[in-house]
């Protein structure tokens, strides 16, 4: 970067440059098995909708164990399902949760501002596809 004396002044004002690029998204695409562990958070694709949910088991055939959190996406409040860890294929998964949301005493977890926003671009990028 170059910069040119354009005044004698003597007040400054400090400010910090940030590029895109050293932000950490709050969500990643999965693009290797390595990606994801147990309870992890992961957005899922099924049958033609998409879910939020936490990786239970993986096994070495690329399935992996899932709990679904209701309702679909997009929304930024979801119920705990009880129910067993449902199988869905590696292909399913759009994305890992970096951060986990936030877990309720009433068996909900909500999503910050900034998750619910990227999970909204990552939603109708997918859409457009379809």
């Amino acid at each position: 970067m170059i910069c040119k004396h354009t005044s004698n002044s003597t007040s400054s004002k400090a400010f910090d440059l940030k590029l895109k690029s050293d932000t950490v998204a709050p969500i990643q695409r999965i693009t290797a098995l390595h990606d994801y562990s147990t309870r992890s958070y992961l957005i899922v694709e099924q049958d033609d909708l998409f879910y939020l949910t936490e990786v239970k088991a993986v096994d070495q055939n690329n399935d992996i164990g899932v709990s679904f959190f209701s309702p679909p996406l997009p929304g930024k409040r979801f119920i705990i399902t009880m129910s067993l860890p449902v199988q869905v294929s590696a292909a399913n998964i759009l994305a890992k949760v970096r951060d986990p949301p936030r877990k309720t005493k009433t068996n909900t977890v909500s999503l910050s501002n900034e998750l619910f926003l990227s999970i909204q671009d990552l939603l109708d990028e997918f859409q457009q596809d379809f």
